[in-house]
């Protein structure tokens, strides 16, 4: 919903809707329960109302028009990645119940009395899942719910997939990742979903290209600091064999608004053992980067 007209609106709208029926009719044929006001369900009334061009009954304030963008990007976000998985053949059914709890603010930490961010967690796994799909890669989703040694599992690789609300979780997350994989004598991936961490979600509105790149620029200056000493650390772990970091965010600039989700990767090539893992890491870690950076190569 870049600023291209009438006509990519009124597209946009329908393809929103059909995604907002796809995802009411997973849940009803799974016959799991919304729950009404909470995340997925109101940002799904958000989006269903957006898409039938329906007039909200709430008084119009810019805060309002902004959640009803985040929730349409969001929605239109969410139903790509079970549209993708569920064509795959993958059972999802543990993810859709989990799905229905948390907030859909992508880039806004929660708040340090709220103790789940199902919604989030459990769709960065989803989107992980679909990633590799999308790139020819057929992942599988462990049995156990939870399974410590990762929540998608690739080619004998599980990819451990984490949404924090901090950059200090993720170093104890990393250790319990490598023990279990250890345990199991595994390698794995470690993916991370950085926009809660930076809070990303500080600022909505943008008047221009060149303001946002510029509120852009300073975010990422922070998390470039900050991503190479989670590099660094998880180098460190041997079981660990490639870093993923991805980045979503509904972008509102200049009247234009679209949701942006990029990645990068580091495959950790350093050690004398990377014959036994690299194929298998190196095709996850293109799915988020062409061309994963080598851990060699970097002056860290």
């Amino acid at each position: 919903m870049a600023g291209e007209g009438a006509e990519a609106i009124e597209e946009f709208c329908k393809e929103l809707g059909r995604r907002v029926q796809f995802i009411r009719d997973l849940y009803r044929t799974g016959r799991i329960g919304l729950r009404r006001g909470e995340g997925l369900s109101l940002a799904l009334d958000e989006a269903a109302a957006l898409a039938a061009g329906d007039k909200s009954s709430e008084p119009f304030s810019q805060e309002l028009l902004i959640r009803v963008v985040n929730d349409a990007h969001i929605i239109y976000a969410i139903a790509e990645s079970l549209e993708t998985c569920t064509k795959a053949g993958l059972n999802i059914a543990h993810h859709l119940k989990q799905l229905t709890t948390g907030t859909a603010d992508y880039g806004t930490p929660a708040a340090s009395n709220v103790g789940t961010m199902f919604l989030k967690d459990f769709e960065f796994e989803i989107f992980i899942a679909a990633t590799l799909i999308r790139h020819g890669l057929m992942p599988a989703l462990p049995d156990e719910p939870n399974d410590p040694r990762g929540d998608v599992l690739f080619d004998g690789i599980f990819i451990e997939a984490k949404h924090p609300n901090s950059i200090g979780q993720l170093e104890k997350l990393l250790r319990k990742f490598n023990a279990a994989l250890r345990n199991d004598r595994r390698f794995g991936v470690f993916a991370v979903g950085l926009e809660d961490a930076y809070n990303l979600g500080d600022r909505s509105e943008f008047l221009s290209q060149a303001d946002y790149q510029d509120w852009l620029g300073a975010k990422q200056q922070g998390m470039e600091a900050m991503g190479l000493n989670l590099v660094r650390r998880a180098a460190s772990l041997p079981r660990i064999a490639a870093l993923v970091q991805t980045q979503s965010k509904v972008e509102i600039v200049g009247g234009g608004t679209t949701m942006r989700r990029v990645g990068n990767s580091v495959l950790f090539d350093h050690r004398s053992n990377f014959s036994d893992y690299e194929m298998t890491a190196r095709a996850i870690a293109e799915a988020f980067n062409p061309r994963p950076i080598l851990y060699s190569t970097l002056n860290v």
